[in-house]
């Protein structure tokens, strides 16, 4: 998985929390099933899993300066889009899957 790393300052506290592991990514990279929270550090695109599971919930956050960041979908629209731009620096999304699209909330 090209990009993506393994955050160890906040990976303890999500993994404790939530049933998944937080990532941070730099460039495009794509999600895993596992993924519950991405940090992006560099502009690039998200590529979200083709066949999502049914409520699958995800928080995307950016933290870098510079162009927007783009979550593609992956042939699974996301509020009636293909993609979305993440901006400005600091913006977060969180992302659920309801068995047809993804959802913003």
């Amino acid at each position: 998985m090209a990009g993506l790393a393994r955050n160890d300052f906040f990976g303890p506290i999500i993994d404790g929390l939530l049933p998944g592991t937080l990532q941070t990514l730099a460039g495009n990279g794509s999600a895993v099933a596992t993924d519950v929270y991405i940090e992006v550090t560099a502009a690039g695109t998200l590529t979200l899993e083709a066949a999502p599971s049914t409520n699958r919930f995800l928080i995307v956050k950016r933290n870098y300066l510079g162009a927007a960041y783009t979550i593609s979908g992956n042939g699974n629209n996301i509020d009636g889009l293909a993609s979305i731009a993440l901006a400005p620096d600091g913006a977060s999304v969180s992302l659920f899957f309801n068995g047809t699209e993804w959802s913003l909330i």
